[in-house]
């Protein structure tokens, strides 16, 4: 009736069309409209209990749909694959699913391809590491800009020097003179400060001894702030032997193994590894030859001294005095 107010508590239906069919819309008792979704197929999508839509992704494999995969956590999960002269290659990742890569120079007229990871392309610009190449680099030393960064200590009549004679890598090595006393010595030392986290301690050093009778000597002294590790090998020239620094402090024999002796132009190297975690040594390793020593307990005594690794390199006299010329010490860590 004209001059009337509008009912504006009127209820409405709302409808949705269904083909040729109306339907009603649904309300909760909030009177929030409830749906209930559907794909273009007609397919209901699924919903949780919080009113999250769950999807279940997939990929088109030629004609084929795939069901993408994800781990508990939900992660998608993917096998990577790249194309490799018309065949499918799957990418590699490591342990911990790091994506490995090798690189590689263009084939050569025959068609072979030429690979060259990123060590190999260090050692071929130069790097002394270029023997075991496993763990990360502390410090390296050629002794082509001298030996002032060495302390350096001989006994009366025997000497260190810096010497052009012979060199393994570079033009220099240093040269550690124990002249014909018994006892007598020479050495060079180096220390670093400790490093932030280190589980694994590696040292390597090439050495050429010249014709005469020596023990060959590869020193580490490891101080945490708390606890001193004396670790060490020791080559006998004359007897042919290699030898452990033990838990007293002594030598313990590891193996008997030739070297070359009296030729200064053929090098040697010596590696060990020390587990300042298990602390025990690991492996130590003479030319081609490694030795398994991960049941060996290393020294360790209680030390207040400022964390420090302490590096010595050593010729002491044997049965006859003679040169012992050291190159390209290695310090690693997180040795494997």
């Amino acid at each position: 009736m004209a001059g009337e107010r509008p009912d504006y508590n009127q209820l409405a239906a709302i409808q949705g069309l269904e083909g040729a069919t109306l339907r009603v819309v649904a309300v909760d008792a909030s009177g929030q409209i409830i749906m209930v979704p559907r794909g273009q197929a007609g397919n209901y999508m699924s919903v949780d209990a919080s009113g999250y839509l769950s999807s279940i992704m997939k990929g088109i494999d030629g004609v084929t749909l795939r069901t993408i995969a994800v781990d508990a956590a939900g992660n998608i999960l993917g096998l990577l694959q790249g194309d490799y002269m018309g065949a499918v290659k799957t990418l590699a990742v490591d342990a911990q699913g790091r994506m490995l890569a090798v690189l590689t120079d263009p084939e050569d007229v025959f068609g072979n391809p030429h690979y060259m990871g990123a060590a190999e392309l260090a050692v071929r610009l130069g790097s002394i590491v270029n023997g075991d190449r496993l763990g990360n680099v502390l410090l390296m030393e050629d002794f082509e800009s001298g030996i002032q960064k060495w302390a350096r200590e001989a006994s009366v009549g025997s000497t260190v020097r810096h010497s052009t004679l012979t060199a393994h890598n570079g033009a220099f090595s240093c040269e550690l003179y124990a002249d014909n006393v018994a006892g007598h010595y020479a050495y060079i030392n180096r220390g670093i400060t400790y490093p932030p986290s280190l589980t694994c301690l590696g040292v390597e050093m090439a050495f050429a001894p010249q014709a005469g009778m020596m023990d060959v000597h590869l020193w580490l002294n490891v101080y945490d702030g708390t606890t001193q590790h004396a670790v060490g090998m020791k080559y006998e020239t004359q007897a042919k032997t290699l030898y452990y620094r033990n838990a007293a402090l002594g030598w313990t024999l590891i193996a008997t193994q030739p070297v070359s002796v009296g030729n200064i132009w053929i090098w040697n190297r010596l590696k060990f590894v020390i587990g300042l975690t298990t602390g025990n040594y690991v492996r130590a390793q003479l030319n081609s030859v490694e030795y398994d020593l991960s049941a060996v307990p290393m020294h360790a005594a209680a030390s207040v001294t400022y964390p420090v690794i302490s590096l010595t390199a050593r010729s002491e006299r044997n049965a006859m005095a003679a040169n012992l010329y050291v190159d390209d010490i290695i310090l690693t860590q997180e040795e494997p």
